[in-house]
């Protein structure tokens, strides 16, 4: 199946290699959306982000989003994933369901995975029924280093 990504939503909290990204997506053309810091750091490097209402909030108008990538720690084989090494859950459940409910593809990034059923149901914070692809990086960067003390 071959999706024309229109455009992206990005929110992050480690912009690290997040300029390189966008700019590949400007170069497909692909319509940025975001706020905050991310919006910042976007925008001064020259690339063409919307700015909604002319002011950075988290208020969305309805546009189509062609896909979302999000973070967690374990994916289980059906993609279920939990975040039992990241500080924050990041709105991951909202940004999947607005990718799925345009039509749009989910792709999640996480440190492994597991077998059905090993993730306890309490500790899913994004269903499978939302995961369309799953990459697998075991040495993903982390903004805050995972802390069990937390």
């Amino acid at each position: 199946m071959k999706i024309k990504i229109e455009r992206a939503l990005i929110s992050v909290s480690d912009k690290k290699g997040i300029i390189d990204f966008a700019k590949k997506l400007d170069s497909f053309g692909v319509e940025i959306i975001s706020t905050g810091g991310t919006y910042k750091a976007i925008s001064e490097a020259g690339i063409k982000v919307i700015k909604i209402d002319g002011k950075e909030v988290l208020f969305y108008k309805s546009f189509h989003i062609n896909i979302s990538i999000i973070r967690g720690t374990t994916a289980d084989e059906f993609g279920n994933i939990s975040i039992e090494e990241e500080p924050l859950p990041s709105g991951m459940l909202d940004i999947a369901m607005a990718a799925k409910s345009s039509g749009g593809i989910v792709i999640a990034q996480v440190k492994r995975i597991t077998k059905i059923g090993s993730i306890h149901p309490r500790n899913v914070e994004v269903p499978g029924i939302f995961v369309d692809k799953i990459v697998v990086d075991p040495h993903q960067q982390d903004y805050f280093p995972y802390n069990p003390y937390y």
